[in-house]
């Protein structure tokens, strides 16, 4: 159910420290975060997902909305929720060292790591080990476990001077973020530029559109696409990601690794 408050009545409360406009924030908005969802995934465990991540990035859209300039609130975090879905499904292609559900668990802490940055009654690190140990029932040793493995995976930091001594394990390299979030951006937009029938071949096969959680073999997409047999299905899969390495470097990442090895080459000569 939604409030009678508006989003941006709520989001002024919940700048204020209202712990409670948090949750009603997040209702106002939750049918809308599904319609996105579903808009990238027909899986109900990834549309779960990614509702939850669009959560995380209303939250964080909230810490910065400025209701001065005129835009709804809405408006502002729409582009951050559509990058974190985007993001997270780009994550999803990439093969994780870890058991599935220690990678839910993290995502989970990303989640109430989000709650705790805008809620102001609760601010020193031990605040959120509490949190932690509440809400996943887990000691505080794992809680702490919990967040070393959270700043390695999700790259972040949580901005009080106390975690260096709190949490040790927060150690960020700016440069590996930033190179993180514009390659996710980047595949999404190099996979807009390719063909649909190569788009479906690197969807369908790495599991992107969330139908098949393992992905398709190269025998499924033969019969979804009507390739003679598994071996060409292979073959147009191995050209649909040269298509779309092409498309990638050809673009914003490119650039970026050209000028990063320019540096490199720079620092050797000096």
């Amino acid at each position: 159910m939604v409030t009678s408050m508006t989003n941006e009545e709520l989001v002024k409360y919940v700048r204020d420290g209202d712990a409670d406009s948090i949750e009603k924030l997040l209702k106002n908005n939750q049918e809308y975060l599904y319609k996105l969802a579903r808009r990238l995934s027909n899986n109900p465990d990834v549309i779960e997902d990614l509702v939850q991540e669009g959560s995380i990035a209303i939250l964080n859209a909230a810490g910065s909305y400025e209701p001065g300039r005129g835009t709804l609130f809405l408006t502002y975090a729409t582009p951050m929720v559509k990058k974190a879905m985007r993001s997270f499904m780009a994550r999803m292609s990439l093969p994780m060292a870890m058991p599935t559900a220690r990678y839910r668990q993290l995502r989970q802490v990303n989640f109430l790591v989000a709650k705790f940055q805008i809620d102001k009654e609760s601010s020193s690190p031990q605040d959120l080990l509490l949190i932690i140990c509440q809400e996943m029932n887990v000691s505080e040793k794992v809680a702490r476990g919990l967040l070393r493995d959270f700043s390695t995976i999700f790259q972040e930091v949580i901005p009080d001077e106390q975690w260096e001594q709190s949490v040790p394990c927060f150690e960020v390299d700016p440069a590996k973020v930033y190179e993180q979030e514009l390659l996710s951006e980047c595949i999404q937009t190099a996979l807009d530029e390719t063909t649909p029938r190569e788009r479906i071949l690197i969807q369908q096969y790495l599991g992107l559109d969330g139908t098949h959680d393992d992905g398709m073999t190269f025998q499924e997409l033969a019969v979804l696409l009507n390739y003679n047999g598994h071996s060409a299905a292979e073959k147009a899969y191995n050209r649909a990601v040269k298509s779309l390495r092409q498309a990638l470097y050809a673009g914003e990442y490119g650039e970026y690794i050209r000028a990063k090895q320019a540096i490199t080459e720079a620092k050797r000569e000096l």
